[in-house]
């Protein structure tokens, strides 16, 4: 733990990972989220034990690159895991140095899902990592709601290097939870001087005009924030809007566009190629 923080930060962003691989996009995120709510970054490095428990196994082997099949030795992967372990920590206490964050550290044995869970508390925000294909997808986001039910919110963040550095854009379908989004995503794009856009979702025009009309009341005087209406509001037509903005981060209600509908959350996830903040607004993300 870092000892010379000051007073404990209140609300965490959380960073669960059993590997250093992919971690960048991750801590990126984790990094711009902590700043904007001035709270404590905590890297959880989870080791996975059925990977040695595969290893124990007598008909266990490995293909090496000369395509020769022997015998799995575990203590390679013993090493791996252990050097993993302090890789992250070194990257979660620079980043977090760098930032002026305050930081702490832990390592758990066990399934990766629940050990987030066990660590987790009201308020926090975790950062997931989004798999490659559609298939996996879907579970990363189901997984995901399932943790995001106890905490303030998820982030999923994409593989690969895409651009940082795109607006903020917020998810506003009209309802509280929408506001609440809304106002997160603004506070994101100030601290990290981004521009924000905030995309009026409804199923049909009016619908999205009277979203509009509701926002613009406490939106009116604020420089550098645009708006679009989406109509309807089908996961694949927000997903193709998202393409075209290209944004460097996608804030949204947990509630209406991952838990009601699942479909529309994993075309999100899939579409944006950035992170994907998701609220609970019950909780208090």
């Amino acid at each position: 733990m870092n000892t010379n923080k000051q007073a404990a930060a209140k609300r965490r962003v959380v960073v669960g990972l059993g590997t250093i691989e992919q971690a960048d996009r991750m801590l990126d995120a984790a990094v711009d989220l902590a700043a904007t709510m001035r709270a404590e970054l905590y890297g959880l490095f989870i080791e996975d034990p059925e990977m040695l428990d595969v290893a124990d196994l007598p008909f266990t082997r490995v293909v090496t690159a000369q395509s020769q099949v022997q015998a799995f030795d575990r203590g390679p992967l013993k090493n791996r895991t252990r050097s993993d372990n302090s890789a992250f920590k070194r990257a979660i206490s620079m980043r977090a140095q760098r930032a002026r964050l305050p930081w702490s550290f832990g390592r758990k044995r066990g399934v990766p899902l629940e050990e987030i869970k066990r660590a987790t508390r009201p308020g926090d925000i975790v950062v997931f990592q989004n798999p490659a294909t559609a298939l996996t997808v879907r579970d990363v986001v189901a997984s995901a709601r399932n943790v995001g039910e106890n905490v303030g919110g998820i982030v999923i963040t994409p593989l690969g290097q895409s651009s940082n550095v795109g607006p903020v854009i917020a998810l506003d379908n009209g309802d509280e939870a929408s506001a609440h989004a809304v106002q997160f995503a603004h506070e994101i794009a100030g601290a990290n001087d981004r521009h924000l856009i905030i995309l009026f979702v409804g199923d049909d025009p009016a619908e999205t005009r009277a979203i509009e009309t509701r926002r613009e009341a406490y939106l009116h005087g604020q420089n550098n924030i645009d708006t679009l209406s989406v109509s309807p509001s089908e996961g694949p037509h927000i997903a193709a809007i998202l393409r075209e903005l290209s944004p460097g981060f996608v804030v949204a209600d947990m509630a209406t566009f991952a838990t009601r509908d699942e479909t529309c959350g994993c075309c999100i996830v899939r579409a944006a190629q950035a992170p994907v903040l998701l609220l609970n607004h019950l909780i208090g993300g």
